[in-house]
């Protein structure tokens, strides 16, 4: 389950904000590269942010889970906002800010991850778990481009032009695959706190 959440939450994030968030920008809300660039710098200065604060996450909740089912419940919703409603453009700096914030909440999910590993096992444990995380931002975008392709896009200057539908279907799929992973998570047993 904790696999299941490393494969989806991160690489959704690392989809949206590494490949298909200055398409979108530049297309969806006409941002010229600069402005993209700005708006995407503080989105992903939120996002390390948020990685500090959701850090002591089980710290706070006295527990692994509880921080975790609420970040993902959150980047969900998140996604699923952008999939069913244009955001106002001015409100895209705030949103974007909230999103980064609330997808780093990973440290509580790799705690969470650690503490069901056997001491001795620690290491191999967190690597798998990583590879989930990276593994997943390639699987996400590789997926995602195909949902892309699916719609009907145009080429102006050398650059190709999707549909504002195509985005929401981007947006819809990585909410839903976040949806089932969390349903998978909650079945997961919470060994806070850890024995070390």
């Amino acid at each position: 389950p904790v696999f299941a959440m490393q494969m989806t939450v991160y690489p959704a994030f690392g989809a949206f904000a590494g490949l298909w968030s200055g398409p979108w920008l530049a297309q969806i809300y006409g941002m010229e590269l600069e402005q993209r660039g700005y708006v995407l710098l503080v989105m992903a200065i939120a996002q390390i942010a948020g990685l500090f604060a959701w850090g002591a996450g089980d710290r706070y909740f006295q527990s692994y889970k509880v921080p975790c089912l609420i970040g993902g419940t959150a980047c969900a919703l998140a996604l699923a906002a952008m999939a069913l409603f244009a955001i106002p453009a001015g409100l895209l700096l705030p949103w974007l800010v909230m999103m980064g914030l609330v997808f780093g909440f990973s440290p509580s999910l790799t705690a969470h991850g650690k503490a069901l590993f056997a001491p001795h096992l620690i290491g191999r444990g967190l690597s798998l778990l990583n590879i989930g995380a990276m593994g997943g931002v390639f699987f996400q975008q590789w997926l995602t481009g195909l949902v892309m392709g699916l719609f009907e896009s145009r080429i102006e200057s050398g650059v190709r032009i999707y549909p504002p539908e195509a985005y929401r279907a981007v947006f819809a799929l990585l909410a839903v695959e976040i949806v089932l992973a969390l349903i998978l998570y909650s079945r997961t047993r919470d060994p806070y706190p850890a024995k070390v």
